[in-house]
């Protein structure tokens, strides 16, 4: 049992308990998730607004398709934006540099917590 506020310890690595916690909090948001849709799905066919099968065999335009594609892009933007813009400017969050034989980044090249984007901090 932690103290309130405090980040639970998994291993003597506070960059790999970093990760491991933020591992956690994306299943528990994923799990939350697909359980609301699920939701969705079955109080929509209950109510007969859609078939029980009619998101397996939805097929989507060209427009869909490509909105869902761009969707996807600010998406991994958004994911990614901070080590992208560290590895450009050549200095990482933490301090550190890539490895300058492979540009590997360590655990602790990586940050946690919100990025000021609406649409990532929709509830």
């Amino acid at each position: 049992m932690t103290d309130r506020g405090r980040q639970p310890q998994f291993t003597d690595d506070p960059m790999l308990d970093r990760l491991y916690s933020i591992s956690l909090a994306l299943v528990a948001e994923l799990a939350a998730t697909r359980a609301r849709v699920d939701t969705l799905e079955r109080v929509l066919a209950r109510k007969e607004v859609i078939a029980a099968d009619a998101i397996d065999h939805h097929e989507f335009s060209v427009e869909d398709e490509e909105a869902r594609a761009d969707m996807h892009q600010r998406y991994l933007e958004r994911l990614f934006r901070q080590s992208t813009v560290s590895v450009e400017e050549g200095v990482m969050h933490f301090g550190a540099t890539p490895n300058p034989s492979s540009g590997a980044l360590a655990a602790a090249d990586f940050e946690h917590g919100a990025d000021g984007c609406a649409e990532a901090n929709r509830a």
